[in-house]
């Protein structure tokens, strides 16, 4: 994985910016440039209909200047890394559509962006436009908070083999991909999951037994539910490794489990102290997946999110 240009997008109403922090680290390894983005707008400015246009245009410009003279206390972390920074301040919303036109109109490799801990309950918050950026940010994205560790030192691809839900074949190979990759670049373990759900014993008996009835197309006749576990995990077992059979992936570093995605991933990033989960995503429009969503709002850990190969954004 090349990142040669880091686009960081900073929050002017927060006091700590995790993704900048990040974002020196990882241009550091890297030997890339950082750009520090600014999307503003303020909705109030723009419903006072009793300024004239000039007055208007006057107004916003001066909004932008204070957001660009925020950004600017900034720079200096930055120069003192001895790493090239740049900045650019956008009048535009949504915010994460001017992001997306940004990362257009720029050699972006990698885009880098703060989430931060809710201040009632102990899990991250995920902001609209970070779930939209998650569906249409053509580069891969990083979506990091204070509370993880400076450097990362255990990164993990979360996989599904299965190409389950419409997902586009070749979308784990830029997964694993990418966690190998970084795992190299910074010096960290790479490790991979690969979470399966059963039919769970209460629904067995009125599921049937046909392959069709419980959702697997290996020519299984019928058995007990016993059977049905033991052939189930043979059969994910066998794509797992399949998927990972070009990878140098330790025994101890291989997650495969029997269980909700939604559950078992966040359990096994708390469980191996992950730094860094890498997925992917497909979903253009509508809802990311609530599969998805379930996993993201109780992760412990920073999320790098890839797309395929052939993603088409906005």
């Amino acid at each position: 994985m090349k990142i040669n240009h880091i686009l960081v997008d900073m929050d002017p109403t927060k006091k700590q910016q995790p993704a900048l922090s990040k974002a020196i680290i990882l241009a550091k390894k890297f030997n890339a440039s950082i750009e520090l983005l600014l999307i503003a707008y303020n909705s109030g400015l723009m419903s006072q209909w009793f300024i004239d246009d000039e007055r208007l245009e006057a107004i916003k410009e001066g909004y932008i200047s204070s957001h660009r003279r925020w950004l600017d206390s900034h720079i200096k972390q930055v120069i003192d890394a001895h790493i090239p920074v740049t900045i650019d301040v956008r009048w535009h919303t949504p915010i994460y559509e001017g992001i997306i036109k940004k990362i257009k109109d720029s050699n972006a490799d990698l885009l880098i962006k703060s989430t931060y801990q809710h201040s009632k309950v102990n899990k991250i918050f995920f902001t609209p436009n970070d779930w939209q950026l998650l569906k249409v940010c053509p580069i891969p994205l990083l979506l990091t908070k204070a509370e993880t560790a400076d450097e990362y030192t255990k990164i993990m691809a979360a996989i599904d083999p299965t190409q389950s839900r419409g997902k586009p074949e070749g979308l784990d190979k830029v997964i694993l991909d990418a966690t190998t990759s970084l795992a190299q670049t910074l010096s960290a373990s790479a490790q991979v999951a690969h979470c399966y759900e059963a039919v769970e014993l209460p629904m067995w008996p009125g599921v049937g037994t046909s392959p069709v009835d419980i959702g697997l197309a290996i020519g299984l006749s019928p058995m007990d539910y016993e059977e049905y576990i033991k052939q189930l995990n043979a059969h994910h077992t066998e794509l797992f490794e399949q998927m990972i059979a070009n990878y140098d992936f330790p025994t101890e570093s291989k997650h495969l489990v029997e269980g909700k995605a939604s559950e078992t991933l966040p359990q096994i990033v708390d469980d191996n102290n992950i730094d860094l989960m890498v997925i992917g995503t497909t979903y253009r429009r509508g809802l990311l997946g609530s599969t998805a969503e379930k996993i993201l709002d109780n992760i412990n850990c920073d999320i790098f999110a890839v797309k395929p190969d052939d993603f088409i954004t906005l």
